[in-house]
């Protein structure tokens, strides 16, 4: 079984600790690679520069960041990257953005502090889907 690629993008830097220990397990076991972005730019020139090398299948993003939210960001991996499982994150109320998640195949949202259980059920399922 080939580890899953996680991708999370958040303009908070210390995220990326956050995920990397909630994880650890998945990444010590070889069962997922978690990549962090600070914004959505990041992600979209990493997806560009190794899309023959690394296939995203997660992607996490928080909705409220500078330069480009990630409402904007899903309507652009959507498009681009249809394959990728997209999920949204945020410390505030995201209610008006339901419809926009709909739209574009978001299959959860996670308020922040992110209740880390559901995420390693997620990854559990992506894992046992993706064998």
């Amino acid at each position: 079984m080939l580890p899953i690629n996680i991708a999370v993008v958040d303009d908070e830097p210390e995220t990326e600790t956050i995920y990397a220990f909630a994880l650890r397990k998945f990444i010590r076991d070889k069962k997922a690679h978690l990549h962090y972005f600070p914004g959505g730019y990041e992600l979209l020139d990493f997806l560009q520069e190794k899309k023959d090398e690394i296939k995203i299948l997660i992607l996490v993003s928080d909705i409220n960041m500078p330069n480009m939210n990630g409402i904007e960001l899903i309507k652009r991996i959507r498009k681009d990257f249809p394959y990728i499982d997209l999920y949204l994150s945020s410390a505030y109320d995201a209610s008006s953005y339901q419809e926009q998640m709909k739209k574009n195949n978001v299959i959860d949202f996670f308020e922040k502090p992110v209740d880390f259980d559901r995420i390693h059920k997620m990854i559990e399922h992506k894992l046992s889907v993706t064998i």
